[in-house]
């Protein structure tokens, strides 16, 4: 497989005044204004899979509260132009709302957020990268802590 992938950051930050702001990567590059065309372009690269996660912040509104129309239509894109959407549900930042990723209702908010997305929007071949910099980090974590094991292992030999 190969693939590549629409960048959407989406991270609260302390603004030079002090006061959070909130930096949407989708919104600074024109992805909302020209979406069909970064898709038509990854078509005409002949790829057949795309990283892609619509704004979970835009979506999750609060408790049991979704606006899916933006994802219904760029998720129906993808699908007319036969690109399978590796879906990233949460890049990096989270609705206002819900605070931080330190809210301890944020996993189970969550879940109930990844299980509607999958059960409505996704609707046909979808794959998933529901957290994606965390898991990656896991990963790299478990690698180093194995080539860790097996240095030490061979040290005491």
């Amino acid at each position: 497989m190969f693939a590549t992938g629409i960048e959407n950051s989406y991270p609260v930050i302390t603004a030079r005044d002090g006061r959070p702001h909130r930096v949407d990567q989708m919104a600074k590059c024109g992805f909302y204004e020209r979406w069909k065309e970064d898709f038509s372009l990854v078509d005409e690269l002949g790829l057949e899979y795309l990283r892609y996660g619509p704004a979970y912040y835009r979506m999750h509104q609060g408790p049991g509260r979704y606006d899916w129309e933006f994802s219904d239509e760029t998720f129906a894109e993808l699908a007319r132009l036969k690109i399978t959407p590796i879906a990233d549900l949460c890049h990096f930042g989270v609705p206002g709302w819900i605070g931080d990723f330190q809210n301890p209702d944020w996993p189970e908010l969550f879940g109930q957020f990844a299980g509607a997305f999958a059960g409505g929007v996704a609707g046909g071949a979808m794959l998933g990268s529901h957290w994606q910099n965390t898991g990656i980090f896991a990963m790299s974590a478990l690698a180093v802590l194995a080539w860790l094991s097996l240095a030490r292992s061979a040290e005491s030999r």
